[in-house]
């Protein structure tokens, strides 16, 4: 089993910057690249959430994928 960039990784854009900080408590304003591995990676790893086994059959392919889930649920066309 191998584990896509997807399930480790979410984008961050204009369409989910506020929202992701929002449901991470930071500030949109003081996110940057030096601190994005601690601000949104970190806190999404030590999730309940994100550390529940992997399930069988067909929601396996959307465990992989976990994290990138973050970003269609935060997202808003801007």
């Amino acid at each position: 089993m191998g584990t896509c960039g997807a399930g480790v990784f979410v984008c961050v854009n204009n369409g989910n910057k506020a929202s992701l900080a929002d449901a991470l408590h930071f500030a949109p304003t003081t996110l940057s690249l030096d601190n994005y591995w601690e601000r949104v990676i970190e806190p999404i790893r030590l999730a309940k959430w994100y550390n529940a086994p992997r399930p069988e059959g067909a929601d396996a392919e959307a465990w992989d994928c976990r994290a990138a889930l973050v970003d269609a649920i935060h997202y808003e066309a801007v």
